[in-house]
């Protein structure tokens, strides 16, 4: 069949495609959160890939299909976040595929379309020319079963060179972008940790603590600065390897400073005690992080003594003073596992009547 001619460039064609197979991938396997806006970029690189390689709507449609027999198959596995992803995408290529078969039937009746092999031929002439695909079916009993022959043309090893070579700049692009993402990604979790975790000057403790790590991430950066200026300014070919390749120790670096710069995120700690005089039967608040959130489950001593809680949160808990035990002393806190809060914090107790502290 004659090659369906495009308006769009071929690298442009390519570049699309590949975007929304590894959006897809990312979506639906990784294990990692999705926004509405990551969600919306995939879906408008499917109707972009739809367009400009002219996929028939009926492709589509017939892919939901296999979508929807994968959601089944992962949600008997009990894997059900890929089933819910695959859900989601049953339903966007079965919407996309009935929109794209109303309006090209209704307003481009003429125009031809690819279908699934077409497309895969499309594909496969684009990135190996020295590939040919042929697809055929065997009919066994009342089944088709379709068959898949690949044949290489005889080709000589030069002309390979400038493919291969495209090829490989195409995927180091994709690398890079890749994990540009991924070191955005765990910087901006490494900060939103320690504004979680911190009630003020957050920022200031983040610096404090991974100060060390920026330096060499700043180092790298430079390194990789000077990188991207070859590509740019030179093309050298050199660069498209350096630069995947310096991404990857910086991606690594912001990992380990990740794992090793946020412990404190499971410590209990105490941040604050309000009062800190107390007298008689006074309500005493501790904030601080990690208490977990199961009431009464816990305990906290005044200067070793346990007191009654009357309020449990995962940020706050309020204890009752006891004119017959409490005194002053620190203040500690046990959660219902056992583990100690890594502070403790004190508090004066004084007599009501007398105003003397009471040790």
């Amino acid at each position: 069949m004659a090659k369906l001619k495009s308006v769009f460039p071929q690298q442009l064609k390519k570049l699309i495609l590949v975007l929304f197979i590894l959006g897809f991938i990312y979506d639906v396997v990784l294990p990692l959160p999705v926004s509405d806006l990551s969600l919306l970029i995939i879906i408008a690189l499917l109707v972009g890939s739809v367009i400009m390689w002219n996929i028939d709507g009926m492709v589509l449609i017939k892919h939901s299909v296999w979508l929807a027999i994968l959601c089944s198959i992962f949600a008997i596995l009990e894997y059900n976040r890929i089933s819910e992803r695959l859900a989601i995408w049953w339903y966007i290529f079965f919407t996309v595929g009935a929109l794209h078969l109303t309006v090209t039937y209704r307003l481009k009746p003429g125009k031809k379309y690819l279908d699934s092999k077409q497309l895969i031929q499309e594909i496969l002439r684009s990135y190996s020319p020295i590939i040919k695909l042929k697809l055929s079916a065997v009919k066994l009993a009342h089944l088709t079963i379709p068959v898949i022959t690949f044949t290489l043309e005889e080709v000589k090893i030069t002309n390979l060179v400038p493919a291969i070579l495209n090829l490989t700049k195409t995927c180091s692009v994709f690398l890079s972008l890749y994990l540009v993402y991924s070191l955005v990604s765990n910087t901006l979790s490494t900060i939103e940790v320690y504004q979680s975790f911190y009630p003020s000057n957050s920022l200031n403790y983040f610096i404090q603590q991974t100060g060390q790590y920026a330096a060499i991430s700043l180092l790298i950066g430079i390194v990789i600065g000077l990188g991207l200026f070859f590509v740019i300014k030179n093309r050298r070919t050199l660069a498209f390897i350096v630069t995947p390749a310096l991404l990857f120790s910086l991606f690594l670096i912001t990992n380990y400073v990740y794992v090793h710069t946020t412990q404190f995120q499971y410590d209990i700690r105490l941040w604050s005690v309000s009062p800190k005089k107390a007298t008689l039967w006074d309500e005493i608040k501790l904030s601080g992080r990690n208490f977990r959130d199961l009431p009464f489950k816990g305990k906290v001593y005044i200067d070793g003594v346990e007191h009654a809680i009357t309020s449990w949160t995962d940020k706050q808990i309020v204890i009752q003073a006891d004119p017959t035990k409490t005194s002053s002393g620190e203040i500690k806190v046990i959660d219902y596992y056992g583990k100690e809060s890594v502070n403790t914090l004190p508090i004066e107790y004084y007599d009501f009547e007398t105003k003397e502290l009471i040790e």
